[in-house]
């Protein structure tokens, strides 16, 4: 995880962690405690957060229907960090964007569940 204070002063932060799925990815933790401290590392004048894991409710439906978000996430996302723009792709089957009316989230996952190209770029403009 770290940050960086880009030109115009903007505040990027990014982060791999995602919550337990299986237990053979790298940077999985453990839902709830562990998520939770990770979560809090994020600085709260984060402008564009970039994570691997969604948050729940956000662009996190799995072709079975559940949700794989981060309920951690999304409390930190809504309460204290209020970023402009959350970017992430873990879940690739629920590719686009969503808004609470503060954060603008986007799931960038271009590949399907098969790792095939099927979803064009996106682009985030700063204005």
């Amino acid at each position: 995880s770290s940050g960086i204070n880009a030109e115009y002063g903007i505040n990027i932060f990014g982060s791999p962690w995602i919550p337990q799925y299986n237990g053979k990815w790298g940077f999985e933790l453990k839902r709830g405690a562990e998520c939770s401290a990770k979560w809090r590392e994020i600085p709260s004048d984060t402008d564009i957060l970039l994570t691997h894991t969604p948050p729940v409710g956000h662009g996190d439906r799995c072709a079975s229907g559940l949700r794989a978000g981060c309920v951690d996430l999304l409390q930190q996302i809504q309460l204290r960090i209020k970023p402009q723009y959350h970017v992430f792709g873990c879940v690739h089957e629920d590719y686009g964007i969503t808004t609470d009316g503060r954060t603008n989230y986007i799931n960038c996952a271009m590949c399907s569940e098969k790792m095939k190209p099927v979803q064009c770029p996106s682009c985030l403009i700063w204005t």
